[in-house]
């Protein structure tokens, strides 16, 4: 400070000492270490003459504080009354009562909301500096903690690019003083980046100061003030008081500075309009009024997030209920599929059990049934040859007749064999032994072979009516025992009839490629209900058949990709319908 001013100002607080002894009390007028240029000095003095007369006779004290914590400090403690201090102090302040009354304003900054910011520096040196990102991890220089233009709105940004400015240097030198210190501790290569106020460098430049070895990093264009800035503008140096005075002597002061001329530099007091943008930084970094936002406890976060913890908690409740009804209906449908699981279980155990037993007296049936023929012609050789002996008991009966007897026997023994191993594979589901037959000429053997059979229904004749001469892909033996129950079936129900006749005829149905042969006899009618259970295993029309003729032939059939049809001619008589997929493959010759 030059000599003329302090000399002043030393008069001028002498001359407030001397006020008369009737004045009322004693207001104490604060503010932090004032380093500004001489520029700025003038509005100073002139600001603190103002207030002075304002108030008279009330004494003011005019109180320098080293620093912005002594400051504060003495804000807390209510040893302030007025306090010319930065935006950041009077909105972290507020808790104290402070309220704004005046703002500077000033030709470098003439918008009142937005007039400072802060500006990065580094070495001259120094790596090309293009984004925030590249000062992360770097050490840095800034004046005093929590100061405002020093590193408060500098943090802030680092804050708007995401990152935690908490984390973001690797150390931050606190160094004092004025702007100089920082300068010097950066171009000294004690720091890699400094912080100073907007305009420093332009005060200078004024003054015709160098500021060498340093450059100002990551500048932005900001219309509303005429100085470098790498940040967001901020409202200007304010006016405040507490709420010690009265509402009068606030007015006397609000006067006093709106009325006051300005300086010769065009200095002056107005008022700021928006400081939300300062409450929005103290919040985003967690300071001043927002310093409770680094401590989370049950009272703040209640007040908080009252609203979202009832909804939370009905969320809750609602999950839990809905997870109760839930688990009771899995537990619910677990028994009934538990329970209908083990009386399935139940079911199919009597069932295989039913088929068990059906099983072994099908079976048994089955061979009774497919026996009895060649049994019965090796019974009736037998007693053939035994009638031989007996009458020609002097002599040697005709070799000839015993061996056609001898032959029959060893051939329906060997087909009796046969008839075994085929239940047996029917009953495994093995041994199935399909070839490519031709249909009409199997036909002409089947029914040769049992027209020689039958001795006891000599007057029983067929009829084989080929119309057509297809292959066939069967098992030879099964295909066989099939043709022959159907016979065997006709010849018993007709033989007893006058002109017994059995009727076998051979369709080809092109659309289907399959062959349909038809069985039929002129045996006595069949009533409806006998026709509706002709299929069933055991049901018979004979007083001592099985009733598995039928039945075997039909899965015979199915065996074969084909089926039975069962319909009745008009004089109620049945035909038997075997219908077989006819053979396509070339690959097998007949």
């Amino acid at each position: 400070m030059p000599l003329g001013q302090r000399l002043f100002l030393f008069i001028f607080l002498l001359l407030s000492t001397c006020l008369n002894a009737e004045e009322k009390q004693t207001l104490t007028f604060g503010i932090a270490n004032f380093t500004y240029p001489n520029t700025k000095q003038e509005l100073f003095f002139k600001t603190y003459q103002a207030i002075q007369s304002a108030l008279l006779p009330t004494r003011v004290d005019l109180k320098i504080f080293p620093n912005k914590d002594l400051l504060e400090a003495a804000l807390e403690k209510g040893n302030v009354d007025i306090v010319m201090s930065g935006a950041g102090v009077y909105r972290r302040r507020l808790e104290q009562g402070l309220r704004d009354i005046a703002t500077m304003v000033s030709p470098q900054e003439p918008n009142p909301d937005k007039a400072v910011g802060s500006v990065f520096v580094t070495r001259s040196d120094h790596p090309i500096v293009n984004s925030i990102s590249d000062l992360k991890g770097q050490r840095l220089a800034a004046r005093y903690p929590l100061g405002f233009q020093g590193i408060t709105i500098a943090l802030g940004e680092i804050a708007k690019s995401g990152e935690d400015p908490d984390k973001f240097f690797r150390t931050i030198s606190y160094v004092g003083g004025g702007e100089e210190n920082v300068i010097n501790a950066v171009r000294e290569g004690k720091v890699d980046v400094g912080i100073i106020r907007s305009c420093y460098l332009e005060d200078k430049a004024a003054r015709k100061e160098q500021v060498l070895g340093v450059m100002p990093v990551l500048i932005k264009r900001q219309n509303d003030s005429r100085c470098l800035v790498s940040t967001d503008l901020y409202p200007n140096w304010s006016i405040s008081v507490t709420p010690h005075l009265t509402p009068g002597d606030v007015y006397k002061i609000i006067h006093a500075l709106h009325s006051m001329p300005k300086t010769s530099n065009d200095m002056g007091w107005t008022i700021a309009s928006d400081f939300k943008i300062v409450d929005q930084l103290n919040k985003t970094l967690k300071i001043g009024p927002y310093t409770y936002l680094r401590s989370w406890t049950i009272k703040r976060v209640w007040e908080e997030y009252q609203a979202g913890i009832f909804l939370f908690v009905a969320a809750v409740i609602v999950l839990i209920l809905h997870s109760l009804r839930a688990s009771a209906l899995v537990r619910k449908k677990t028994r009934e599929l538990s329970e209908a699981y083990e009386r399935e279980r139940a079911l199919e155990k009597r069932i295989d059990e039913q088929l068990r037993i059906n099983s072994v007296c099908q079976l048994s049936s089955l061979v009774a049934h497919e026996l009895s023929q060649p049994l019965a012609t090796i019974g009736c050789y037998t007693k053939s040859i035994d009638m031989l002996l007996s009458k020609n008991k002097t002599s040697s009966p005709p070799l000839d007749m015993v061996k056609l007897a001898i032959d029959s026997i060893n051939r329906n023994a060997k087909k009796a064999t046969q008839i075994l191993q085929k239940v047996r594979s029917i009953a495994s589901r093995k041994e199935f032994q399909p070839q490519v037959l031709d249909l009409h000429t199997e036909l002409d053997r089947i029914v040769s072979q049992f027209k020689g059979l039958l001795i006891k229904h000599k007057n029983v004749s067929i009829i084989l009516n080929l119309n057509t001469r297809v292959p066939i892909y069967v098992d030879k033996l099964e295909f066989e025992l099939a043709i022959s129950n159907l016979l065997k079936n006709s010849t018993e129900a007709c033989a007893k009839s006058e002109n017994a006749t059995i009727t076998i005829d051979v369709y080809k149905n092109t659309a289907s490629d399959t062959v349909c042969i038809n069985i039929s006899d002129n045996g006595p009618p069949i009533s409806k209900d006998i026709f509706a259970n002709i299929l069933s295993p055991l049901s018979s029309t004979k007083h001592d058949g099985l009733g598995l003729g039928l039945s075997i032939v039909e899965a015979i059939a199915q065996r074969h990709s084909g089926k039975l049809s069962l319909t009745l001619s008009p004089a109620k008589n049945l035909i038997v319908g075997l219908i077989l997929p006819i053979y396509t493959d070339n690959k097998h010759d007949l």
